[in-house]
C-alpha cells in the first residue's frame, strides 16, 4: 500500500466517521460473494469517492483497501489518454455505479476519453471490478450520450444502462435508450429506445416512460422499477410509467401535519406545498417539504411497491438520507441561512447528526431520535464527494 497524503488522509476519517454511523445503526455486514477470491480478505463495507479514490472497511474499521482507480491493476487500455497509469492526479472517476451481492461485482460507468470540447457529448464506458481485489472482469463501450446510469434487474441476471442520445439540432424528438445486458458476460440481450417530443417535454406534458434512477429498485416481480415518485412497469418492448402522488397517499389525519407548510402564491393567491425528492432506497421515496423560515421540514416516506405513506414527522432543519434500505432517516442538522429557503445552499452545518425511526403507515405518529452524534469536523467534510456505499447482509 503506498504513502497515502494529507487530502486523502482526511477522507479516510471522515468515511470512517461515516461508516461508523451507519454501523451502529444496522448490523454489521461482509461480502457474500462465491468467487476464488473470498478467501483473501474482505470488507463489510466499500466507499468509492468523486475522485476515483475507493476505501474498503473490516468491521472494527481498520482499512484494507485505500486505492485509487486509475492505479487499479488491468486498467490501463480503458484509461483516457490524459490519464496515465499509476496518475493519482487524474480525477477519473464514475457517474453511476451498481453493486452484485451475489458475485462482489461492481459496475462503474466512467469516461472513455475526455473532450476538450465541454459542449461535446462524452464517450463513456461501463467497467466491472470483482471485489476485493478490484480486478476489471469486463467492459462496454456506450456510444455518445448524456446522463448514463445503472440499474440491476437480479432476478433475470440482467444490467439495465440507461441513457439519452444527442439530439440534432433540427430533430423535434430526443431519444432515450435502455440497453439490457447479460449480468455476468455483459453480452447485449436487448435493446429498447423511445421518442420523447422536446418541446412537449420542456412543458411538463410528457414524460420519458424509459428514463429512471440509479437509485432505484425493481419489485418484488422483477418487472416493475420503483424509482423516485414513479412506478415504471417493463413488458419486454417498452415502458410504462404510472406516477404517485406523495400527499395523496398519505392519510387524512396525516396530511393535517402539512398544514402550516403550505404557502400562498402571490400572483393567483393559489395554496401550495413546497415539496422535493430528498433520497430513494428500498423502494422509498424520503420527501421533504421545508418551512417559510427554513427552521423545520416535514419528512415522510413514501412505499413505492404499495403507493403507501408513512406518517408525518416534522424536525429541525437538515439534510435527509434513507440509511438501512430505507428504514431510517439519518438528518444532518443545519443552521438555516438568513433569508429565504431559496438560500439554503448557505445554511451552516452543524455537525450534529439524529437518527429516526423510518416510519411506516402504521408505524409511530411522532419521532424517535434513535442516536444523536456530535463530530465538528464532519462539517468539513462535503458530503458531495462520497459516491457509493456498498454493504452486504452477513452470511
Amino acid at each position: 500500500m503506498r504513502r497515502i497524503g494529507p487530502q486523502m488522509a482526511m477522507m479516510t476519517r471522515a468515511l470512517i466517521a461515516m461508516l461508523a454511523l451507519c454501523s451502529a445503526l444496522s448490523a454489521q455486514t461482509a461480502l457474500s460473494g462465491q468467487s476464488a477470491q473470498e478467501a483473501a480478505v474482505r470488507a463489510p463495507a466499500y466507499v468509492f469517492s468523486t475522485s476515483g479514490a475507493f476505501i474498503g472497511l473490516q468491521r472494527d474499521f481498520k482499512v484494507n483497501s485505500l486505492w485509487h482507480l486509475p492505479r487499479v491493476e488491468g486498467i490501463t487500455p480503458l484509461l483516457p489518454a490524459v490519464c496515465g497509469s499509476g496518475d493519482g492526479s487524474c480525477f477519473w472517476y464514475p457517474v453511476s455505479m451498481a453493486y452484485d451481492t451475489s458475485t462482489a461485482t461492481a459496475y462503474a460507468i466512467l469516461p472513455q476519453k475526455k473532450s476538450s470540447n465541454p459542449a461535446e457529448p462524452q464517450e463513456w464506458q461501463v467497467v466491472a471490478f470483482t471485489l476485493p481485489a478490484m480486478a476489471v472482469t469486463g467492459h462496454i463501450n456506450l456510444p455518445q450520450c448524456e446522463s448514463p446510469r445503472l440499474l440491476l434487474r437480479p432476478k433475470q441476471n440482467e444490467l439495465f444502462v440507461n441513457y439519452t442520445l444527442p439530439k440534432p439540432p433540427a430533430d423535434a424528438d430526443f431519444v432515450t435508450v435502455v440497453d439490457i445486458y447479460d449480468l455476468r458476460s455483459l453480452k447485449l440481450r436487448k435493446s429498447v429506445s423511445e421518442k420523447t417530443n422536446e418541446q412537449k417535454f420542456m412543458a411538463a406534458q410528457v414524460a420519458v416512460n424509459a428514463s429512471f434512477s440509479d437509485r432505484g429498485d425493481f419489485d418484488s416481480s422483477g418487472d416493475v422499477i420503483l424509482s423516485g415518485l414513479s412506478r415504471i412497469r417493463f413488458t419486454g418492448e417498452a415502458f410504462l410509467r404510472q406516477a404517485v402522488d406523495p400527499v395523496a397517499v398519505i392519510a387524512p389525519g396525516e396530511q393535517l401535519k402539512l398544514e402550516p407548510f403550505y404557502r400562498i402564491q402571490p400572483v393567483n393567491k393559489a395554496r401550495w406545498l413546497p415539496q422535493a425528492v430528498a433520497d430513494i432506497a428500498g423502494g422509498r421515496t424520503l420527501m421533504v417539504s421545508e418551512s417559510g423560515d427554513g427552521a423545520q421540514m416535514a419528512i415522510w416516506t413514501v412505499n413505492l411497491q404499495s403507493s403507501t405513506a408513512s406518517s408525518v414527522q416534522v424536525v429541525p432543519a437538515g439534510t435527509a438520507h434513507l440509511i438501512a434500505g430505507g428504514s431510517r432517516v439519518l438528518i444532518e442538522r443545519v443552521k438555516p441561512a438568513p433569508g429565504s429557503t431559496d438560500n439554503s445552499e448557505k445554511n451552516e452545518k452543524l455537525g450534529v447528526w439524529a437518527v429516526y425511526d423510518g416510519p411506516t403507515a402504521a408505524a409511530r405518529s411522532s419521532a424517535t431520535t434513535t442516536s444523536c452524534m456530535a463530530w465538528n469536523w464532519i462539517q468539513r467534510a462535503p458530503c458531495a464527494r462520497f459516491r457509493r456505499c456498498f454493504r452486504q447482509p452477513r452470511r
